[in-house]
């Protein structure tokens, strides 16, 4: 998935705005959704650490 497929199902998104939770990170990462510069570039700031995640799960 690359920007554009953002803009083509309508989602208004806010990289950023808090971590991303543990479950969310699990189901991301075997679906290689992250892989692409683009979406390293957008979740590198809210890629914390486990503990972190999970208090968001």
């Amino acid at each position: 998935m690359d920007e554009n497929a953002l803009v083509k199902i309508g989602i208004s998104v806010v990289p950023g705005t808090h971590p991303i939770p543990q479950k969310y990170y699990l189901m991301h990462q075997k679906l290689r959704t992250w892989d692409s510069p683009f979406w390293q570039e957008i979740t590198r700031h809210v890629l914390s650490d486990e503990t972190k995640r999970l208090e968001y799960d």
